[in-house]
């Protein structure tokens, strides 16, 4: 599965981000967590940047919400440092 997310905060070893309004995840939770794995080096996320991000379609309820099973980590659209959802969303759903 996978999501587009907003970079809300960078840690050492994960990401706060928040869920694309209207998507499957945001109904799980406003704030998510995930690990820094399976991410390109060469494009280090900045806050307010637009990610997508590929993983095993579980959220685990906690809060801040968690994913951990994260196949991989892309900036698709640089932000401009903050953190709201400013572009429509595409969700596409696969079966694998």
């Amino acid at each position: 599965m996978h999501a587009y997310f907003i970079a809300f905060e960078i840690n050492d070893t994960s990401f706060l981000v928040e869920p694309a309004k209207g998507s499957v995840e945001r109904s799980s939770a406003d704030r998510i967590t995930v690990p820094m794995k399976n991410m390109d080096a060469s494009k280090e996320p900045e806050v307010g940047d637009t990610l997508e991000i590929v993983y095993d379609g579980m959220i685990a309820e906690s809060y801040p919400a968690q994913i951990t099973n994260v196949y991989s980590i892309d900036v698709v659209k640089k932000g401009d440092g903050t953190s709201s959802f400013l572009i429509p969303v595409i969700h596409h759903h696969y079966i694998v």
